[in-house]
């Protein structure tokens, strides 16, 4: 059977803009144009990727193929601003004397800078360390159980007891306010409302999940294959300022911007022989690890602020035979501003238009390569905290604050 090609395609549509620098001189004042490099604009497209012969037939009848690519995509957008520069000599008669007498360019950036080229500016976000999170989220998901059977065993008792004691504590506090005849107090208020909270978020969600989960598992059809999957992504903005244009009889600054952020999946693909009841209701020996890290106090505030839960999960997932294909995706976006933000000239000429000439480009990088997941499993930390969480741990806080007082 054959084997897949190599393939490489480079496609260049780019060019660059015209742009001239006019100087008057004299006698006669005459004016001559020169042509100078402007902005680049346009999409330059460079591919390598495997072909495979047949792929469509190969792949129906089961065949995997996991191969490598890699992707590059410019798209330069030319000068997005800027209306040029220019200076003149007051005292010079052109009609009369030699010399010149004033400049002007419609594009000084590019003139002085030249255009945007291929090369992307330096990476400042590390995937490696994405690429460790995103395979550890993807091998946590492998066979994940529609139910946490183990623990919802351990906890669904504690799920209804929570559900009824708010309840009655509060109508308890509100009687013995009512019978004392005084106010509520701000302590047994917050109690009261955080006990309330504490039972939605960690009693009724929950347990409507696992019902979810349960009635899911029974009705689960056994598919060939599955893929599980993993995505992080990471953004930053790097800026610099006061950068050299131009220095002696003209003197000039420029400024970058760039937006960088890189997107990072990771895949599975495993044999899926047809799950057991107890497995997809997670009863099975390999369920046990996760459950005995869900039971134990404070583990979900844990796993707020770490992957402690889907590193267990993911070590776990890599002791199967079954995996068919394994990959990590990484693409890396860059956009690029080049902005002129001054100049000056040296006396007695006098500038014309201060230059602010701009261009742009964004700088597209995309690679799939084939790995073993299990080798990137990592313990991450996360302090993008929202709301809920936020939320959750005030509550928690006033519970013990409250407790027993």
């Amino acid at each position: 059977m054959s084997e897949p090609v190599a393939r490489s395609r480079v496609s260049d549509q780019t060019s660059v803009q015209s742009a001239t620098y006019t100087t008057y001189s004299g006698p006669g004042c005459t004016s001559t144009a020169t042509a100078i490099g402007g902005s680049r604009i346009g999409t330059y497209l460079q591919m390598d990727d495997w072909v495979v012969p047949n792929f469509r037939n190969r792949s129906n009848k089961g065949e995997v193929f996991n191969n490598p690519m890699s992707r590059k995509k410019y798209t330069f957008y030319g000068k997005i601003g800027g209306g040029g520069w220019g200076h003149y000599y007051p005292p010079f008669i052109c009609s009369t004397q030699s010399g010149v007498w004033k400049g002007i360019s419609t594009n000084y950036l590019t003139q002085l800078k030249s255009a945007l080229g291929f090369t992307p500016p330096s990476a400042t976000i590390d995937s490696s360390s994405l690429i460790s999170e995103a395979a550890t989220l993807a091998l946590s998901n492998v066979k994940s159980p529609n139910v946490q059977g183990l623990a919802f065993a351990k906890e669904i008792q504690q799920t209804l007891d929570l559900l009824r004691n708010p309840i009655s504590a509060l109508t308890s506090y509100f009687a013995q306010a009512s019978k004392k005849g005084v106010g509520l107090t701000f302590k047994g208020s917050a109690a009261a409302a955080s006990s309330q909270y504490l039972a939605v978020v960690f009693g009724a969600l929950p347990l409507m999940h696992d019902i979810e989960g349960l009635i899911e598992a029974l009705v689960k059809s056994a598919n060939e294959r599955e893929t599980a999957r993993g995505q992080v992504q990471s953004s930053t903005t790097i800026n610099q300022n006061n950068l050299s244009l131009v220095t002696g009889f003209v003197n000039g600054t420029y400024k970058t911007e760039c937006v960088e952020t890189v997107v990072v999946r990771a895949g599975a693909m495993y044999a899926f022989s047809g799950e057991s009841l107890a497995g997809s209701l997670g009863l099975s020996l390999k369920d046990i690890p996760a459950a005995m890290w869900e039971v134990l106090p404070w583990s979900f505030l844990i796993d707020w602020f770490s992957n402690v839960g889907k590193c267990i999960d993911a070590v776990v997932a890599s002791c199967s035979n079954d995996f068919l294909a394994q990959w990590v995706t990484v693409k890396r976006t860059q956009y690029l501003v080049r902005t002129a933000t001054g100049t000056t000239t040296t006396a007695p000429w006098v500038q014309i238009t201060n230059c602010s000439d701009a261009d742009a480009c964004l700088y597209e990088t995309f690679t799939r390569a084939p790995t073993n997941l299990s080798q990137q499993i990592g313990l991450h930390l996360n302090f993008n905290l929202n709301r809920v969480p936020t939320l959750t741990a005030l509550s928690l806080l006033i519970q013990q604050l409250t407790k027993g007082k």
